[in-house]
């Protein structure tokens, strides 16, 4: 099978993979609008460790699923994308896990779904598509499969940090309402309170 047709079964995939990440990137930088004024100024580690890594993943998906349906690739080039593609993610994995030391350091102990999904299921996706990457050299076609589900596994991953980096802004638009409200009722009469709460 001549070497332009070993992908093209998989370009419907890449396709909707690419549309997903894009459209899902989309959502994070919403979510971070109107998130902005929630975070302080000195939690740089906090956006570094939590909010970045999503779109990096979503970047990665994104700027694959576009390289992996080039038309006129060879195996090489192919090979030499993916083991590029896979040394980016892994330096960046460890740049997340620098990441979550120092917010480590000055917040609080981090629960095991932070380690979880900013730093080892993404560290693990990255280093399936290296080694993709490399088994391409030696005809390994049957990787191809490994590839697909470290891209999905990418995507849930992003998906799943969006959803959580969107309750953490509704608990914490929660918890501003109640302060005001309380502030409020601090210097209100029970009638004027009823009427603020409606």
């Amino acid at each position: 099978m001549p070497e332009s047709f070993i992908l093209r079964d998989w370009q419907s995939f890449y396709m909707l993979a690419g549309t997903a990440s894009a459209t899902l990137m989309g959502l994070v930088f919403i979510a971070i609008s109107f998130g902005a004024r929630l975070v302080p100024t000195q939690a740089d580690s906090s956006v570094r460790a939590f909010v970045v890594p999503t779109i990096i993943h979503f970047g990665m998906v994104l700027s694959l699923s576009i390289l992996t349906v080039i038309p006129t690739y060879t195996t090489p080039w192919l090979s030499i994308m993916l083991i590029g593609v896979g040394v980016i993610g892994i330096r960046y994995a460890l740049g997340v896990l620098r990441q979550l030391l120092l917010h480590h350091q000055k917040e609080r102990a981090l629960n095991t779904h932070h380690w979880s999904w900013h730093l080892i299921f993404p560290m693990l996706s990255y280093l399936v598509i290296f080694a993709t990457g490399i088994g391409l050299f030696f005809g390994l076609w049957w990787l191809l499969n490994l590839l697909a589900l470290a891209v999905t596994a990418l995507i849930v991953i992003g998906l799943r940090n969006t959803f959580d980096l969107m309750m953490w802004i509704v608990n914490s638009r929660f918890k501003i309402l109640s302060t005001d409200f309380a502030d409020y009722c601090n210097g209100h009469t029970k009638g004027e309170q009823k009427l603020y709460h409606r």
